[in-house]
């Protein structure tokens, strides 16, 4: 559903978007209902029983509509009312978990678990290496995760701050895995990646020149901290240099520049998070943003009209960005 907004009619009417693909270079225009279609991805058959998610995922994408549209239409999320952001919070807390990527970190885990069992079990002439699990038990541990998880991690996502972000000139990209994450932080061997980590920044696009950010409080406290002390020195250093009485050192005619040369996008992240209106991305940050869609897809990275050169750049600099991000052991 996140894909409608990135697509265009195509010459037979059907609606059409362009994807690369990470895994063989190559880019292509295809259908918006072929686009990430992977056969009986949400499927399991057992014997005469089959068990398929596709029914709850369209009823929760059919409530979650109208609430993006909203979003979109408007370009705030002001009027949005408690109902509507705990349908899109649930909604979004399932796309985080129902994607390519989950899929793969469990395979990751079931097959560091299995050479685990195999190291322990060649010192033990009698040990037994249980089975490593089917692709449809794998399946099932997904199905499990979005019932067992869904609300608490919509939790999470409720508690973030909500951030708007459109582009000055260009587009956004969109991912297999939209929910991309980012954090300054530096959380040593632990990681700093997760969406109760503190610092977490989480970028989500909507539209290709919308995208809803939701950022840990935090982040949020930092700035609001930073922006009255900077308020305060640039009010204090502009006085003196009115005044005149005696001249600025250079630390502080540096200092005095750099608030200024700050002050305006500070003013701006201030009023977009008290209006709930999107913040302008400079090209730097919408370079940022896609890059972390380009990161964090499994495979395939979707766009309207923005240009794929920063994903070649980027699978010509380092191959491992040809997959998404992996668990570290």
């Amino acid at each position: 559903m996140l894909m409608r907004p990135f697509a265009v009619r195509g010459a037979g009417k059907a609606e059409q978007v362009q994807v690369f693909d990470k895994h063989s270079d190559r880019s292509f225009i295809a259908r918006l209902e072929d686009v990430l279609a992977g056969r009986y991805f949400n499927t399991i058959w057992q014997d005469d029983f089959v068990q398929d998610v596709e029914g709850p995922l369209s009823k929760l994408e059919d409530r979650a509509a109208p609430v993006l549209r909203k979003l979109v239409d408007e370009r705030s999320w002001a009027n949005l009312d408690g109902k509507e952001q705990v349908t899109l919070a649930f909604f979004l807390a399932v796309q985080f978990v129902r994607g390519p990527d989950t899929r793969v970190r469990i395979d990751q885990m079931m097959d560091q678990m299995q050479a685990v069992a195999k190291a322990m079990a060649r010192d033990k002439a009698d040990a037994d290496v249980p089975a490593a699990p089917t692709a449809d038990e794998r399946k099932q541990m997904v199905f499990e995760l979005m019932r067992t998880s869904a609300a608490e991690l919509a939790e999470l996502l409720l508690k973030k701050t909500w951030l708007l972000f459109e582009p000055e000139v260009g587009e956004f990209y969109l991912g297999d895995t939209p929910l991309a994450m980012h954090n300054d932080r530096d959380m040593g061997p632990y990681g700093n990646i997760g969406l109760a980590v503190p610092g977490i920044q989480i970028y989500c696009p909507i539209a290709p020149d919308l995208l809803l950010a939701l950022w840990c409080p935090s982040l949020t406290a930092e700035l609001l901290d930073a922006e009255q002390k900077h308020r305060t020195m640039l009010g204090t250093l502009s006085l003196l240099e009115a005044l005149g009485t005696a001249p600025l050192t250079q630390v502080e005619r540096e200092a005095l520049a750099h608030l200024r040369a700050k002050w305006p996008f500070t003013k701006a992240m201030i009023a977009a998070l008290e209006t709930r209106t999107p913040l302008k991305s400079d090209a730097d940050n919408l370079r940022f943003i896609n890059h972390l869609q380009v990161r964090s897809a499994e495979r395939y990275v979707l766009t309207r009209n923005q240009p794929f050169d920063l994903v070649k750049e980027m699978l010509a600099h380092k191959d491992s960005y040809r997959r998404g991000m992996r668990l570290s052991f």
